[in-house]
């Protein structure tokens, strides 16, 4: 019977981010492409020479790692206690050193001094020194603000111009920034926000796992 080339999915390490969910990377198995390979390499072993195929096996097989496929995603438990996965993404053997390299970036800091600079602009307008003080870190990282958060640092550096108005309005809580979330949503829908909250769950947990399931 003929192999279905349909991916399976291999757990190979996981981490519990928190109480409810698992950080996932699962190897993606093809079953007929691993077949396929497995009996090229024996059909070509025959074919070639033993000096071809010693230099030829090695190139064959490069080309098989570097194209293997590893799946990111969670998986959460439900407040009935039934698990599902959320939707992740795929990425090549070859590709996972620029992401581990930017996830160390990440994790050293490398990109707070732009973030920083970011928040600064868009959500503490009156922040005229903190920005002024952060202007070089954020020039020495090779980043370019957007045109309009360069404006924003130029009014405060210069003044305010007719292009700019500046808000002191305070910025909304974690709280209130959820609640208009909740509210957005049909009544069933926040019903079932309500459940998963009086279940146990953070209210950041279950905005996750609502957008995991509807999204």
């Amino acid at each position: 019977m003929a192999l279905k080339n349909e991916c399976v999915y291999l757990d190979i390490w996981e981490f519990q981010s928190s109480e409810r969910v698992k950080i996932k990377i699962s190897r993606m198995l093809y079953p007929k492409e691993e077949t396929d390979f497995f009996n090229s390499q024996i059909y070509l072993k025959n074919l070639e020479s033993e000096k071809e195929h010693t230099i030829e096996n090695v190139k064959r097989i490069k080309i098989k790692t570097d194209n293997e496929k590893f799946y990111v995603n969670s998986l959460v438990t439900g407040f009935n206690g039934v698990q599902f996965r959320t939707k992740g993404f795929s990425i090549l053997r070859k590709h996972l050193p620029h992401l581990i390299e930017s996830l160390q970036n990440l994790c050293d800091g490398g990109s707070d001094s732009f973030v920083n600079n970011i928040i600064n602009e868009s959500y503490l307008p009156n922040s005229k020194k903190i920005i002024s003080n952060n202007l070089e870190s954020n020039n020495s990282s090779g980043k370019k603000l957007s045109a309009a958060g360069q404006k924003i640092v130029d009014t405060l550096k210069n003044g305010p111009t007719t292009n700019i108005e500046l808000t002191t309005s305070k910025p909304k809580t974690d709280d209130e920034i959820f609640a208009d979330w909740k509210s957005s949503l049909s009544k069933e829908h926040q019903k079932e926000i309500e459940g998963l909250i009086k279940s146990g769950w953070t209210k950041e947990e279950a905005k996750i796992a609502f957008e995991a399931k509807y999204q």
